[in-house]
């Protein structure tokens, strides 16, 4: 008994590290769907009972999922535009709303009356927000190029 119990330690331990080989998790199975288990192991057992029972749920045959069915929706540049709208719109607000409960020493907020520097100040702002909305494009892009080499993956084996 003493052996069995450094044993199931032991894996128990790469259990929880995820480091189990798939005979090392069916003797933890085995060990705690059994009627002898330690005192001191006892409270693992409902996890691998739980464990069993689900295994045993079977999905309906008549539920299926066809992955090829979604298919991306092109938005018009209307649309597109009218999200970015919204979004800045709302951003403007959020960040003056915030930018009411700071410290006003940090930025001053005034009227300029030199155009150029008032034309200068905008097309850099304007700038950051290109540079932060391309940065999230890109990053969605990545994010979608994974999703389409899953689904490549995902038809190579059927």
């Amino acid at each position: 008994m003493l052996m069995d119990y450094k044993k199931i330690q032991i894996l128990l331990e790469k259990y929880w590290d995820g480091k189990t080989s798939l005979e090392e998790e069916k003797t933890l199975r085995d060990y705690f769907n059994s009627e002898t288990i330690d005192k001191n192991l006892i409270q693992y057992k409902s996890l691998f009972n739980f464990i069993k029972k689900e295994q045993k749920i079977k999905i309906n045959p008549s539920f299926s999922i066809d992955l090829n069915k979604g298919k991306v929706r092109n938005l018009s540049w209307k649309r597109y535009l009218a999200v970015a709208c919204v979004f800045l719109i709302s951003g403007f607000f959020i960040w003056n709303f915030n930018a009411e409960k700071t410290n006003h020493d940090i930025a001053q907020i005034g009227e300029i009356e030199n155009p150029e520097e008032a034309y200068q100040i905008a097309k850099e702002a304007l700038y950051l927000v290109s540079m932060k909305l391309n940065h999230g494009t890109s990053k969605a892009s990545e994010k979608i190029n994974k999703v389409k080499d899953i689904n490549r993956f995902i038809k190579y084996k059927k």
